[in-house]
């Protein structure tokens, strides 16, 4: 599915300038919408539904792509420089990015340790999102304090 409402936005520090982020929401819709009716709701999966029911705007209990298309990928928000969805890797199945975070009081050419995440999922699910969750953004947030760059990376699953 293409969505023609879609402009290619991307956040600030975003390497890909927007081409990840439709690719993301084109391939979760795809995932979301699986009797391709054009909508999604609570009737299709009530635990998803939790999770995305925010982007219904007009409150009918359905989210359709238009609405869908406002969301935001979750990122670390640390307060230092970002370079988002850098392509790493080009393949048949899809092409793979990553993300780098530096700790805010880095220096110019200055070199750092790197600490890479590589998210868990039995290699059935998960993204390299999982860095800004839960307590894995508290870990991530202390390395950075503590003067690493952390990098988070997707991989085929």
């Amino acid at each position: 599915m293409t969505f023609p409402f879609f402009k290619g936005i991307s956040q600030t520090n975003d390497q890909s300038k927007g081409v990840y982020n439709a690719i993301y929401i084109t391939n979760t819709w795809g995932k979301l919408d699986k009797n391709k009716d054009n909508k999604f709701s609570k009737n299709e999966n009530e635990r998803t539904w939790n999770r995305y029911k925010y982007l219904d705007t007009n409150n009918n209990n359905e989210v359709f792509p238009e609405e869908f298309s406002k969301i935001k990928i979750p990122y670390l928000d640390n307060g230092g420089v970002r370079k988002l969805n850098v392509l790493y890797k080009e393949t048949k199945e899809e092409n793979l990015y990553l993300d780098i975070y530096y700790p805010k009081n880095r220096k110019e050419g200055q070199k750092l340790p790197v600490v890479i995440y590589t998210h868990g999922g039995g290699w059935a699910a998960g993204s390299r999102h999982g860095a800004s969750n839960a307590s894995f953004k508290t870990v991530h947030m202390d390395l950075l304090e503590k003067g690493f760059c952390v990098v988070s990376v997707s991989y085929r699953l």
